[in-house]
């Protein structure tokens, strides 16, 4: 059973299940932050650590949730456009690339994804 749990990622306020089936092999340092309730930047570092952790598929399924939702944090967008892109999801990866150039124009990483897109 999992428990509902309120979090913000900016100024956007989510209500989000987090469960072993939802979020699959949450690490336990972000899990106490979430519950904690007290970061304001869960959902991009929940996005980082599946990244730096090899779990594309679960940093991609995170991100996909909410990144339409999260239209002016930068790290979320451009989270969401590299774990697409690590799992070879080309115009994922692009389209959300392209949002997150918009918000930081010098995103080496992003301005990468375009260029490997190509």
């Amino acid at each position: 059973m999992g428990a509902k749990h309120a979090f913000r990622s900016g100024s956007l306020s989510l209500i989000a299940i987090f469960t072993k089936h939802e979020f699959p092999g949450l690490p336990a340092d972000i899990a106490a932050d979430i519950l904690d309730g007290n970061d304001k930047n869960l959902l991009s570092k929940l996005i980082t650590k599946y990244i730096s952790t090899g779990q594309y598929e679960e940093a991609f399924e995170a991100g996909s949730r909410y990144a339409d939702q999260c239209d002016g944090d930068f790290a979320v967008i451009s989270q969401f456009a590299y774990s697409a892109h690590l799992l070879g999801r080309k115009e994922t990866a692009a389209e959300y690339a392209r949002k997150a150039l918009a918000l930081n124009p010098d995103s080496r990483i992003c301005a990468s994804i375009l260029d490997n897109g190509r």
